[in-house]
This record gives structure tokens, sequence and C-alpha cells, in this order.
């Protein structure tokens, strides 16, 4: 376009920071989500089945930061931002399959976190490693031919394709992750009240898999919460007729799919900061001499509240798995 407060890219100030920061947020997921990839692979937390789902989703977050950032960073830098070119070909497709796989693998670990909590004792047969690893074979195989349909549709049908992309990849997997997170109160709720009929074992492997639930629910959050900027700006841009105001919400939304991206950097951390397991084999895997601490490192006080009265219990490090 010949007038340039009509067009969609960025300019002096802004294209420079914007530039800085896709290159701090794709070193910052590039290489925290490579070390939580390694440190599953390469420790025994690939023996567990839960740690799948959860590698399905570091491994999309990875490629955000390897894939998406540096794309960004071209598309700003040629000014094609929304522009007739391949670039944008590519950006359309790499959109859709990233999101495909972080709100499925979500979607999938909400599911497995309801099974391994209401169903303690048949989780082993329901949930299989085989079952587990088709599961996330089926979803990298269908997030990879959905991006085909931005190559497919032609421009003017653009907004029907992301009225169906929103619908199938965000909003079909968020409603079904509400349903099982409140599926998931409703357990817990339960457990509590019969804590006290609880042998000690039982009790901590389910404080174990509440704590991981609310990890999982903070990745979830954080992901509503980095996403909701840019799903305003669909409905923004799809709501609007005039060519050169929807230029310019353009040019506004590249910044929100910044802040959508800049989740990637910040999942690693939450693992890395919330589970005991990770710490341990993070310590290992790369030579610490002395691990970083956890409360199973040393002996503490599990303080256990009956209806008659407090028991106070010592647990050595050898009980706790």
């Amino acid at each position: 376009m010949s007038n340039s407060s009509c067009s969609a890219n960025l300019a002096g100030t802004s294209k420079t920071v914007f530039i800085i920061m896709n290159i701090i947020s794709g070193c910052a997921s590039s290489i925290g989500n490579g070390v939580v990839i390694l440190v599953i692979c390469w420790s025994k937390l690939r023996c567990c089945k839960s740690n799948i789902f959860l590698l399905s989703l570091t491994l999309g977050d990875f490629f955000v930061g390897f894939l998406m950032n540096p794309l960004y960073i071209t598309i700003v830098v040629q000014d094609v931002w929304m522009e007739n070119s391949p670039l944008m070909a590519v950006e359309n497709y790499l959109w859709i399959q990233s999101l495909t796989v972080t709100t499925f693998s979500l979607c999938f670990i909400s599911i497995e976190r309801y099974i391994a909590i209401s169903r303690p004792f048949t989780y082993g047969k329901i949930l299989t490693k085989t079952r587990c690893c088709l599961a996330i074979g089926f979803l990298w195989s269908f997030s990879l031919v959905a991006g085909i349909a931005s190559f497919i549709v032609e421009e003017n049908s653009l907004v029907t394709l992301w009225a169906a992309c929103l619908s199938v990849v965000v909003f079909l997997p968020l409603g079904t992750m509400a349903y099982f997170y409140f599926k998931i109160f409703q357990e817990v709720s339960r457990h509590k009240r019969r804590m006290k009929k609880d042998s000690l074992e039982t009790m901590c492997a389910r404080q174990k898999n509440q704590k991981a639930v609310v990890t999982i629910g903070i990745i979830v959050g954080l992901f509503i919460i980095c996403f909701a900027p840019s799903l305003v700006f669909s409905f923004l841009t799809m709501a609007q007729s005039d060519k050169c105001r929807e230029m310019r919400l353009y040019r506004k939304w590249i910044w929100a799919i910044l802040v959508n991206f800049s989740g990637s950097a910040i999942n690693p951390w939450i693992y890395a900061l919330r589970t005991n397991d990770f710490q341990r084999a993070f310590a290992r895997l790369f030579g610490f001499q002395r691990e970083l601490f956890t409360f199973n490192d040393l002996k503490w006080k599990v303080n256990l509240k009956f209806q008659h009265g407090e028991y106070f219990v010592n647990i050595k490090k050898s009980h706790i798995n």
C-alpha cells in the first residue's frame, strides 16, 4: 500500500523493539525447552506415561522458539506482514500447526491427570504406554495436516478458515479441559473428605498427583492469558469491513502474537520450579556434585490432621519416590 498509515508493517523503533523481543523469546524458548526435552529423554522421567504428553507440549514450545520467532523476525525485516508473500503462507501453516499441538497436548494432559486421580488402581490398564504414544502420534499428524488448509483456502475465505480453526483447535480443547478440571476438582474434594481413612503411602501419592494437577493448571492458565489478546484481535479483524482499519489492527495483532508465543519461554521455568523429579534429573544430567534441594532430600514432618487430633510422623527420604 502506498499509504504507510494503512500498512500492517512495523517501522522505526517499534520494529527494532519487536525484533529484539523476538530474539530474546526465541532463544529462551529454544534453550529452555531443549533442556526439558533432554532431561526427560535422558532420565527415568521418560518412563512416566504422563511425561509423554508433557514431552509433546515441550516439543511444540521448542519449535515455537526455533521456527516461529525467527520467522516473525524475517517477516518484519522484509516488511511482508499481511502481504502476498510466501513467508506469510508459511506463517499461516506454522501458526495453525503449533496452536494445534499446544491446545491438544494440554487437553490430553488434563484427561491423563483426571484418570490418574479418579482411577488410581486401573490407571496403568487404561493408559498404556502404547496408547499414549499413539495419541501423540495422531495429534502431531493431525496438526501437520490441519495446517495444509492455509495453502488450499483462497484469500477471500480466510475468515471462514480462522473461524473453523478457532472452533476446532481452540474452543474444543479448552472446553474439554474445563470439563475435566471441574471433574478433577470434584475428585480432589472427595479425597480430602476421606483422607483420614487413607494409608500414608496413598495420601502421599494423591498429594503428588494433586501438585501435578496444579502445575498443569498454571500452564493452562498461562496459555489462556497469553492467547487472549490474539483471540480478541482475531474477532476484531473478522468484524472489520474497512481495509485500512483492518491493516492497522494487524499491526497491533503482531504484538499480541509475540505475547502469545512468549508463554513457550515461560513454561520450562514452571516445570523446573514445581517438579522435584525434574530438579533431581536435571542435576544428574548436567553433573552437579550436589543435587538441587527438594523436600525428599531431608527428613521432614507431615502433619496429619484427623478428626480426633494431630499426629506427627517423620518420613525418611527412602520412603518417598
